[in-house]
Formats: structure tokens, sequence, C-alpha cells
């Protein structure tokens, strides 16, 4: 493993209160891996391998069916964790996931490495509670987002949550689609309303300009009441 990646390791909450020593195990049996856009790192239901955390770039965890659709979970990046519950219990991944971003890398930590973590080192019990009770609600919070919201708020959330220090959000119709669990058609419908309540400005194919004041009004449940029909 690089030496120059262990800082970011250690921020994770599962190696932040590691002895020397054990730190010392992970930096000898975790690689790096740089990655392409688009290359699959793990498939759903394979035996899991390792632990992974991004290093560089982006990489989207996501289930998919047969017929090609997909549900993205989350968006890992730098310092993110992912495969989190796979590598712990030893079972099969929970889902896919791909490199989203050019000079995408991750640190790899296998799961051979963690059983030795485990058996010397009580304190990454500990840590490993924390971490995946913190993922259990990330998921819970994708759960209700796709089951609960109407489209046009789950939309709205995720431009929120997207917009950028300068007001803008780039993104594709697919990408948005695929994000929210939706598809390109109903996305698309749901832009053209979200334009209309003033909440968003297109600039472009893949840039929208945000109203963060409109576009929360509209993301809120609390804030039904506001003009704009809920696909």
């Amino acid at each position: 493993m690089i030496a120059a990646d262990m800082p970011l390791l250690q921020q994770s909450p599962y190696f932040r209160d590691l002895r020397p020593e054990d730190l010392a195990l992970v930096q000898r049996h975790a690689h790096r891996r740089d990655l392409t856009v688009g290359e699959i790192i793990l498939l759903k239901g394979q035996p899991a391998e390792a632990l992974y955390l991004v290093v560089g770039g982006r990489v989207r965890i996501f289930l998919s069916t047969t017929e090609g659709r997909e549900q993205v979970l989350f968006v890992a990046g730098p310092g993110t964790t992912f495969n989190d519950a796979a590598a712990f219990d030893k079972g099969t991944n929970l889902a896919n996931a791909q490199a989203i971003d050019p000079g995408t890398s991750i640190c790899v930590v296998p799961v051979s490495t963690l059983a030795q973590l485990l058996a010397s080192s009580p304190r990454m019990a500990v840590s490993i509670i924390t971490g995946l009770a913190s993922r259990t609600r990330q998921m819970a919070a994708v759960a209700e987002n796709v089951s609960l919201c109407h489209t046009i708020q789950r939309v709205a959330k995720f431009l929120e949550a997207e917009t950028t220090a300068s007001g803008t959000v780039v993104v594709n119709r697919q990408e948005l689609a695929i994000r929210i669990g939706s598809v390109r058609e109903v996305v698309s419908r749901v832009l053209r309303q979200l334009e209309q309540s003033g909440a968003i400005t297109r600039e472009g194919t893949r840039t929208l300009r945000v109203n963060v004041r409109v576009l929360h009004a509209i993301a809120d449940p609390a804030a039904r009441s506001h003009n704009v029909a809920a696909c």
C-alpha cells in the first residue's frame, strides 16, 4: 500500500483508533488499485474479497435488474468505504460497484486482514459497530426516499445535495434517473416542471442553475403546498 494513502485510511471510522502495529499490518497487506471510467469493481452475489476505500475519484454503489433497471444506493467519494457489511461478515457482495470518474483509485483491504485486525484489536470491533450503524441509517434514508417521496421531491433532494458553491449541478437525465431510481422519461417531465416553477434554469445539455430557496421548498415534504404537481 502507498504510504501517502495511509492518512486517508486513518480517517475512516474503522481504522482511526488502531494501534501503530495494527496500522502496519494494514499497510503490509492492503494495496492500491487504479481504475478506468466504467470499470466494474465488484458484482452483487459474488464472495466478498475485501473492504474498499476510495482514494480518488468516485465509485457508484448500485443494484440492477435483468431488465436493465438500476438503483444507485450511494456514490462513494474520497475517504468513503464500501462493501462494508459483506467484508466484515465474509458473505457475498450486497451490491455492484463501478468507477465513474477518470483517475478513480481505491485502497483494497483484504477480508483476511480485517479478520486479523478483529482478532487483535477490540477497538476495531467498536468502530465497526459505529461505522455499520451509520451506513444502515444511510440505506434507510435511501429506502424512505424511493418508497415514500414523489419523484419530483426525489429529484429536488438530489439536485439540492449536488449543488456546487457556484449554484449549479452538472448531470444528464439518464444519470439523474439512475441516481433517484426512476426512468429518463419521467425525469425529463420533472425537470420541465422544476424549470416552470423557477427552481432550475438550464444552461446547456448537462448544466442546471439552481434556485436554492425554491428547490428546498419542493424537496422538503413540509412544503407540499408549493404549487407544483407531483409525479
